[in-house]
C-alpha cells in the first residue's frame, strides 16, 4: 500500500485525465462492496461469535486468563 500511495497514485494523478478518473470511478462503482454482501455478513457474524467465545473477559466470554 505504501508503494501505491508514494509511487503509483502520484503517477496516476500526473498522467490520467479527468475522463480517465471518471471511467475508473464508474468501473469501481459497478462493483459491490464485498464487506456488505449477504455472505460477508454471515461470515463476519460467525467470526465475531468465535472471537467473543475465545476471548477472555472483559472482551469476551472465554476462559479467564490466570493473571
Amino acid at each position: 500500500m505504501a508503494l501505491e500511495e508514494k509511487v503509483l497514485l502520484p503517477l496516476a494523478r500526473q498522467h490520467l485525465s479527468e475522463a480517465d478518473w471518471v471511467e475508473i470511478a464508474e468501473a469501481f462503482g459497478e462493483n459491490g462492496d464485498p464487506r456488505f454482501s449477504a455472505d460477508a455478513e454471515d461470515e463476519f457474524s460467525a467470526l465475531f461469535s468465535r472471537i467473543v467465545t475465545l476471548a477472555p473477559p472483559p472482551i469476551g466470554v472465554g476462559p479467564a486468563t490466570g493473571r
